[in-house]
């Protein structure tokens, strides 16, 4: 019998019915993604008991979403959009990000996953680029999910570099928070133009990488998209869940 596929865990995002129901789910590009890269999507609810759920894991994926909550740490507000403000989410979320670091688990954090690894590492939001001065990229324009928005610019001598067919990168963008700058023991792993954090990544052995757009959009159309979730996938491994 052949070895299983990479088991990967996808965190889930929070949101509401007509009815005021709440309801985990993701959208099923992400699934999708995994699947095409050789993983086993799996779903993760959001609650911080979910974590335990690694156990049975390969890797992670951090979905995109709405804001993180600046009450919960303890920043002043300057320009939340409370509409996606979920701190049960939060709160879910970097308790999965405490244990796959614990156990050693390569981790995708995507859009607002992105942040939410950077502000697990001790780092600070940009809450909205153009209140913040970034005006000459529209990082949030009203368009289909596959649509290139702008460029990246992929730093040499990086994990994504080595992932990736070319130094400038075409990418989607719904997005209006960013990284301020990248948090201890991690690095910039590419910028736009306007200098907007777009990707980083722990210098460490382990595979932590976030990016700021959206690859499960991209996976039938740019070659860079899917080889992120392969990347993901290969870091996995296939040897089982790692112990702590």
């Amino acid at each position: 019998m052949g070895a299983q596929a990479p088991v990967i865990a996808i965190c889930a995002q929070r949101v509401w019915d007509r009815e005021g129901t709440a309801r985990d789910a993701v959208r099923l590009a992400y699934s999708a993604a995994v699947v095409r890269a050789g993983g086993i999507p799996v779903l993760l609810p959001c609650l911080p008991e979910a974590k335990a759920a690694l156990a049975a894991c390969h890797g992670v994926v951090l979905t995109g979403g709405g804001d993180v909550d600046p009450r919960g740490q303890g920043w002043e507000d300057q320009g939340t959009d409370w509409t996606g403000v979920v701190p049960e989410r939060d709160g879910a979320e970097l308790a999965v990000i405490a244990e796959a670091r614990r156990r050693r688990l390569p981790v995708l954090g995507i859009c607002r996953g992105m942040q939410v690894l950077a502000v697990a590492a001790g780092a600070e939001l940009i809450q909205d680029l153009r209140q913040a001065g970034f005006a000459t990229i529209d990082h949030a324009p009203d368009t289909w999910r596959g649509h290139f928005a702008h460029r990246v610019v992929v730093e040499p001598g990086t994990k994504l570099s080595a992932l990736v067919p070319s130094r400038v990168l075409p990418v989607n963008s719904f997005h209006h928070q960013a990284v301020r700058a990248a948090p201890e023991g991690w690095r910039v792993a590419a910028r736009s133009d306007d200098g907007v954090i777009e990707a980083i990544e722990w210098t460490g052995p382990e595979w932590w990488v976030g990016v700021q757009w959206h690859p499960e959009d991209l996976v039938d159309r740019e070659p860079a998209a899917l080889a992120l979730f392969r990347g993901l996938v290969a870091a996995a491994g296939s040897e089982g869940p790692r112990e702590p």
